[in-house]
């Protein structure tokens, strides 16, 4: 750039001066000879000037349309990586928030899953123990009915003048089953003492005491 604009000083600045005189003070028209013979003297190196300064020109507006450019191909470089930058960045930070979305989602269903199995298990846990319980109610009726129908002799009965007396105490009314013969034939004051059946001599495992409103 700096050796073409000094072409085009020179250009300007540098040329013969008989010739920029020639250029800028032409002879009157009267004076055909000699103008004739100046411009057939000078024809040849005023062309000569011509083609410099059109190549000078030429070579100063190839430069600066270079410079130029490189200046805009420069910039758009600088934007574009600019752009791509700011892409990835958006990009990486929408993966980030996504990756974070599933991460809470995934530990999310894995909460429910435990909360659901514990669920199950504790409703299985409840069937069973419906189930057990119900099992032990329908034996404890099965006991008392048969108990109520149970025709026993005078030896062996716990009942006097209709009513169901202690076996132990004698006083106190019959409310306590003993297992596992089942035979009914204690209070509750009696049963914590008794470590056999009265009526059977059984060693007593377990007692159900029977409600009043049972019998």
């Amino acid at each position: 750039m700096g050796a073409a604009a000094d072409g085009f000083d020179a250009l300007c600045f540098d040329t013969h001066p008989q010739m920029m005189m020639m250029m800028m003070f032409p002879r009157p028209q009267q004076q055909h000879s000699d103008d004739d013979s100046c411009q057939l003297l000078f024809a040849p190196m005023i062309e000569s000037v011509g083609e410099k300064q059109q190549r000078q020109i030429d070579q100063y507006i190839i430069s600066q349309y270079e410079t130029l450019r490189l200046t805009v191909h420069e910039q758009m470089k600088r934007d574009l990586a600019s752009i791509l930058n700011r892409i990835q960045a958006n990009s990486r930070r929408m993966l980030n928030q996504k990756d974070e979305e599933i991460r809470k989602a995934r530990n999310r269903a894995a909460q429910l899953e435990l909360i659901l199995l514990k669920a199950q298990t504790e409703q299985q846990q409840w069937q069973k123990r419906a189930l057990d319980t119900e099992s032990q109610l329908t034996r404890l009726n099965n006991t008392i009915d048969q108990m109520r129908h149970n025709e026993e002799g005078d030896a062996e009965s716990c009942c006097d003048a209709g009513e169901r007396a202690c076996r132990s105490c004698g006083i106190q009314e019959a409310r306590v089953v003993l297992l596992p013969c089942r035979h009914m034939c204690s209070c509750t004051a009696c049963e914590s003492l008794l470590v056999s059946c009265p009526v059977c001599r059984c060693v007593k495992q377990g007692a159900i005491a029977i409600e009043p409103f049972l019998l």
